[in-house]
């Protein structure tokens, strides 16, 4: 049972808790009652092996498997008809197409918005209680148990650039010449998981880099032309420049690295082309 104000959106249809409760568009109120499966409670699989002649299993590394949502509540119509309306409703949410769709919780008193994406599982389902009030379910099936804040968050940085320094032979008053750049940024995930970052370097750059600074990079081994972009996604392990996929042109020392919960700092840079720019992309993760 929630006591807290939660909201959930899916395929254009929502219901709410607490005092975030109002009617929709046809005057009918959804009252949340319990979104099963949300928060936490993963089941986890490993690949075990019975050792032979002794006791136990060897074990193999866990992992958890996808996240089943049930979001079950109840539904006040002003009418009959609109109660049975309300009750098509539910059932014809992520009914059509691909039945495929993306899960919003938002847990309005934390200010906290998340998401998921999502199949039909189990078809939404109701039934009537009284001539205005129904008993609604609907269950939803979670490939990728993760969950996402719904807002992306984006930086921009140029390469590493060596300054330039005063110069010689000195005169006053005394000149500097221009500031290099670092190349440095720090990224922050606010989730408990790990986040998979997408890489994007535009602008003219040679064999350019990014580098999880303590750990991993990802270098690609050629000429990176403006307007001609390529875009690094870690998760699905892929590197495009337009429709043309480049992965086979990243260096052989080459790792995709996700961002650990916290503050990361990233190094980006490339053997020359101060016009390079990195922008990093990612969504905070929870487990």
């Amino acid at each position: 049972m929630l006591n807290e104000q939660v909201r959930v959106t899916v395929d254009g249809w929502s219901c709410a808790a607490g005092y975030a409760i109002g009617p929709d568009e046809h005057g009918c109120v959804w009252d949340l009652v319990d979104i099963d499966g949300w928060f936490g409670g993963l089941a986890v699989r490993s690949a075990t092996e019975e050792r032979a002649q002794a006791d136990g299993d060897w074990d193999g590394d866990p992992y958890f498997e996808a996240r089943r949502v049930t979001v079950s509540g109840s539904v006040l119509a002003p009418t009959r008809v609109a109660l049975q309306e309300a009750m098509d409703r539910i059932a014809n949410v992520l009914a059509r197409g691909t039945r495929r769709g993306i899960l919003v919780v938002d847990e309005i008193s934390r200010g906290l918005s998340r998401q998921v994406p999502c199949r039909l599982d189990v078809q939404g389902k109701a039934q009537r209680k009284s001539p205005n009030a129904a008993d609604f379910e609907i269950t939803l099936y979670c490939p990728d148990p993760e969950r996402l804040s719904t807002a992306v968050h984006s930086v921009t940085i140029s390469p590493y650039q060596r300054g330039e320094g005063r110069a010689y032979p000195l005169e006053h008053p005394r000149v500097y010449g221009a500031l290099g750049a670092s190349g440095r940024v720090m990224v922050t995930n606010l989730g408990d998981n790990d986040a998979w970052p997408v890489l994007t370097i535009d602008g003219y750059a040679v064999n350019p880099f990014v580098q999880l600074v303590g750990g991993d990079r990802i270098k690609y081994v050629g000429t990176v032309q403006p307007g001609q972009p390529i875009v690094i996604d870690t998760r699905a392990m892929t590197a495009y420049i337009g429709a043309a996929s480049r992965g086979h042109l990243l260096s052989a020392d080459s790792a995709y690295w996700p961002l650990p919960p916290g503050d990361s700092e990233l190094f980006f840079g490339d053997d020359e082309g101060d016009s390079a720019r990195l922008t990093v992309g990612w969504r905070d993760t929870w487990a």
